[in-house]
C-alpha cells in the first residue's frame, strides 16, 4: 500500500489512495492518531535513525508502507 505524507505548516497530513487527506496529531515522537477515525499512524525508523516505514493501524489491521524518497 502507498501513502503520501505532507507537511502543511506545523500540521501534518496523511492521504491514502482514493480517499481524502487526514490530518494526524502527534502521541509520541514515532505515533500519531487520527480525530476522523479510530486510526494510528507509527512510524519506524531505520538503523541510522532515518523513517524507513509508517503504519497505519485501523479496525485491527496495520497497513505497511516503506517509504520511497
Amino acid at each position: 500500500m502507498s501513502f503520501i505524507v505532507k507537511v502543511n505548516g506545523s500540521q501534518l497530513f496523511v492521504e491514502a489512495p482514493g480517499q481524502d487527506k487526514f490530518e494526524v496529531f502527534p502521541e509520541a515522537e514515532d505515533k500519531l492518531f487520527v480525530k476522523v477515525a479510530p486510526a494510528q499512524v507509527t512510524f519506524e525508523k531505520d538503523e541510522n535513525g532515518q523513517i524507513a516505514k509508517m503504519n497505519l493501524h485501523h479496525g485491527g489491521r496495520a497497513m505497511p508502507a516503506k517509504k520511497i524518497n
